[in-house]
């Protein structure tokens, strides 16, 4: 069988768009048989796990208005157009954490939502300290409190659904196998 299950694109129509995302109904063919097929676009993201020498890892709690509640993330964003994963990791760590100038690894990447956009999460990871961490942010509209937290704790933060964010769970896991 063909791993593409014989997807045909008949025709391709953007139904909403904003600055952050589009969503385009597609007609399709598999296998012959017509029907539609929805996508989300959505610029690639960059997740940092900055680890300090007390192997802790840095956590952001943000309100996030989609599902009216707080979120325990790491320190993320959007690629901007033409700009380099790595460069928009250091950004988005300069942004949301004061932090600049330090060596960032790449650690791995993943699809957060392959059924349904092609939207790509490459993982960084930092070295930093709790002095390193800048309390007048660019982004302080978004952040409402940041924490180190052990990393024997982080587990124990997602078994209790303190995180709860995939992104950062999936990013987590990615640095654990690293």
């Amino acid at each position: 069988m063909n791993q593409r299950n014989d997807f045909k694109i008949v025709s391709s129509e953007t139904v909403y768009s904003n600055p952050w995302m589009s969503v385009s109904e597609l007609k399709i063919t598999r296998n012959g048989q017509p029907g539609i097929y929805g996508v989300v676009h959505r610029q690639d993201s960059v997740s940092v796990i900055v680890r300090d020498d007390k192997q802790r890892v840095l956590f952001l709690k943000q309100y996030r208005f989609p599902t009216d509640g707080i979120s325990w993330e790491l320190p993320m964003g959007g690629i901007e157009e033409g700009e380099l994963p790595v460069n928009a990791a250091a950004r988005e760590l300069r942004e949301e954490t004061g932090v600049d100038g330090v060596e960032l690894n790449y650690l791995g990447m993943f699809y957060p939502v392959p059924g349904l956009t092609s939207q790509i999460v490459y993982v960084f990871a930092a070295e930093a300290t709790e002095s390193q961490l800048d309390g007048n942010l660019k982004d302080v509209d978004e952040i409402v409190d940041r924490q180190f937290v052990h990393y024997s704790k982080i587990s124990d933060w997602i078994q209790s659904q303190r995180i709860t964010d995939g992104f950062t769970i999936c990013s987590i896991m990615i640095a654990s196998l690293s």
